[in-house]
Formats: C-alpha cells, sequence, structure tokens
C-alpha cells in the first residue's frame, strides 16, 4: 500500500518549509569613508552595538562630542573601525574605542560645506542650495545646516536629513567636517 504522501509530494512540502524558514536576504554593506561625532547627550555616552541594530550586544559607548570613523553603513547603522575624544583646548587625544563596532546614524552629527544633491555625485540635481542672507544682509552657508540624522552612506558622501533656517531637509553631500569647533575649510 502506498504512503498518502508520495515523494514528490513530500519533497515538495520540505522544499517549501525550507525555503520558509531562511531569513530573507540581508541589506548589503555600503562602503564609506567619513567622520562624525556623537551628538548623543545620554551622560553615559552612545552605544557601540556588534552588529547593525538596536537588537545586537553593546561593546563599548562613545562619550557625548566622541568622534568616530566611518566605515560603512546598513540600515541607518554605521559601522566605525575607531573613535576618539579630543580636547580642542589643549589638542590632547584620547583613544575610546578601536576595533569594529556599529551606531546609530540617528545619534551622529558633522559640519557640511557644500549643497545637498539628489544622488551621490557632483552631476546629480541639487536638491538645495545652502546659502542664506537675512533680511540685515548677513550670509549663511552650508554649515548652518543642522544635521539631525545621517542616513546611509556612499564613498565620501553621506546622506543627512536636518534643517536649514526651519527648513527640513533631505540629501547627499560630501566635503563634510568632525571637527566640532571649525568647519574644516
Amino acid at each position: 500500500m502506498s504512503h498518502p504522501l508520495s515523494c514528490t509530494r513530500t519533497a515538495a512540502v520540505l522544499l517549501a518549509l525550507c525555503a520558509a524558514s531562511v531569513p530573507a536576504a540581508a541589506s548589503e554593506i555600503a562602503a564609506c569613508t567619513l567622520s562624525a561625532w556623537s551628538n548623543d547627550t545620554d551622560t553615559n555616552g552612545l552605544n557601540i552595538r556588534a552588529g547593525a541594530g538596536s537588537d545586537t550586544a553593546i561593546i563599548g559607548q562613545i562619550p557625548v562630542g566622541g568622534e568616530v570613523s566611518i566605515t560603512g553603513e546598513k540600515d541607518g547603522w554605521f559601522r566605525i573601525d575607531h573613535a576618539v575624544l579630543i580636547d580642542y583646548e589643549t589638542d590632547d587625544t584620547t583613544d575610546v574605542f578601536a576595533g569594529e563596532g556599529w551606531v546609530s546614524g540617528r545619534m551622529l552629527g558633522l559640519v557640511l560645506h557644500d549643497d545637498l544633491h539628489a544622488a551621490p555625485s557632483d552631476d546629480s540635481p541639487v536638491v538645495a542650495r545652502l546659502f542664506h542672507e537675512d533680511a540685515n544682509g548677513n550670509v549663511s552657508g552650508a554649515d548652518s545646516f543642522g544635521v539631525t540624522s545621517l542616513l546611509t552612506c556612499q564613498g565620501d558622501w553621506v546622506e543627512v536629513e536636518g534643517t536649514f533656517f526651519g527648513t527640513p531637509l533631505t540629501g547627499w553631500a560630501t566635503r563634510t567636517c568632525s571637527n566640532q569647533v571649525t568647519t574644516c575649510s
């Protein structure tokens, strides 16, 4: 007597079960090279995670204002390989982390030197010209853009969101600065 499930049907069921248990392909890590600082105001510091997500282990912390070297991004999380705390009065630098870790782009800041673009290319359309002149003739440039979050990166380009004189904006920029007391120009 044959079994109610034929071999073909059994194989199809097993394949379906296996396919259902395989996780969806994870997004790729975008490679980039830039620097930023921690804008997390938590007195314990910005958590450095073992992976790209808040559900991964905390492997370190960066004090408020610590600067990070970014090497990649995945799902709004930025891979770092080094973090320092700089005393801008004495120029003393203290290493606070070395190795691979991940931090949330919502907790990073930097200064812009250029307009915002629609894509990571000088040839892409400009989303916003970051130049402002007030009623008194005072001129402000791209460094007046208040970065609230780093979204992703590619090469030396970073996609940011923030505000420019009260207007929320999102776009890509290059020629950024992670120094918190100058504009690196």
